[in-house]
């Protein structure tokens, strides 16, 4: 059976999220913030094969989704990027925009690719920075105002 048009639904991996940690060790007393960044989505490609000569896979498996990106980790660790879809095409295939009917691509070459759909940024870490909480020592012409103004009030 030969099949020349088909209808499909793609969807790109989504980025992960940043982590959001603080480096806590013994003799750290104030390590800071060390979450990673996210990892960035899988993309859904198209490649012109040889190897195929009619869309007819295409008429079963509908929808493609690549893999999304991981969440990122303490320590300053990256999320793993999220795996490509490659979808195979015949030689010759002309790709269009279902809503618009605008083409978008016409894969003419064998090895030719076209991304479909761009995969998620991955998240930012999430760096907060708290302001240094130290108890310091009045110095001592404040100590000594505060001191005039304890024996005025008397």
């Amino acid at each position: 059976m030969f099949v020349d048009e088909v209808h499909i639904h793609i969807k790109a991996g989504r980025g992960g999220d940043g982590a959001c940690s603080f480096r806590r060790e013994k003799f750290v007393p104030r390590g800071g913030p060390d979450g990673g960044d996210g990892g960035h989505g899988g993309d859904v490609l198209f490649e012109a094969s040889p190897r195929i000569t009619t869309l007819l896979d295409l008429r079963y498996q509908k929808h493609y989704e690549a893999e999304g990106g991981r969440q990122g980790g303490a320590a300053n660790c990256s999320g793993r990027t999220g795996k490509n879809v490659v979808v195979p095409l015949p030689v010759g295939t002309v790709i269009f925009d279902e809503d618009t009917n605008e083409m978008l691509a016409d894969l003419v070459a064998p090895g030719q690719q076209f991304v479909g759909a761009h995969g998620g940024h991955g998240g930012e870490e999430i760096a907060i920075s708290l302001p240094r909480l130290t108890a310091r020592p009045p110095s001592s012409k404040q100590a000594q105002r505060e001191k005039n103004d304890r024996s005025d009030s008397n």
